[in-house]
């Protein structure tokens, strides 16, 4: 699983594609998180063999493929992806667990958006997943509010 920021279509999918070939990963699948050149949850058209027609969305994206792997490679594959987002990185390693929102957050939620396809088979299923926890999150407004304090001298 990855998460991407700030970043285009294009690039995640450039990075997804080499991580993909190098690890012979099944297909990927691509979600929207948030965007910020467009609206959001806006249907794009496909042209065939999964090339995507507008790749200048820009935004938030996850992405999830199902392959089972021991923790250190799965480690290695993420860290390894270009343009993942560090703080996905750092988080998941400390707790020893990688994680995405698969709800809202705010009046955002992700929407599917591309799967890479593969000649890789997927070796587990989503009901083989043996964690789910429900996150509760500041919606984007009240992450990081600054407080200026002055001194009168």
């Amino acid at each position: 699983m990855w998460d991407f920021d700030d970043t285009s279509l294009e690039e995640v999918i450039k990075s997804l594609q080499r991580v993909q070939a190098i690890y012979d990963l099944p297909p990927i699948h691509i979600l929207q998180t948030k965007t910020t050149n467009i609206e959001f949850g806006k249907i794009i058209d496909y042209m065939p063999f999964g090339k995507v027609q507008d790749l200048t969305i820009t935004g938030n994206f996850i992405a999830y493929c199902f392959k089972a792997l021991p923790w250190r490679k799965v480690i290695e594959v993420i860290a390894f992806t270009k343009g993942v987002d560090a703080n996905f990185f750092k988080y998941g390693v400390y707790r020893e667990r990688f994680t995405l929102r698969v709800t809202p957050k705010g009046n955002r939620e992700p929407h599917w958006i591309h799967t890479m396809p593969s000649k890789v088979a997927p070796d587990v299923d989503v009901k083989d997943l043996k964690s789910w926890v429900k996150y509760q999150t500041l919606q984007d407004g009240f992450k990081s509010r600054k407080i200026l304090v002055g001194i009168d001298r």
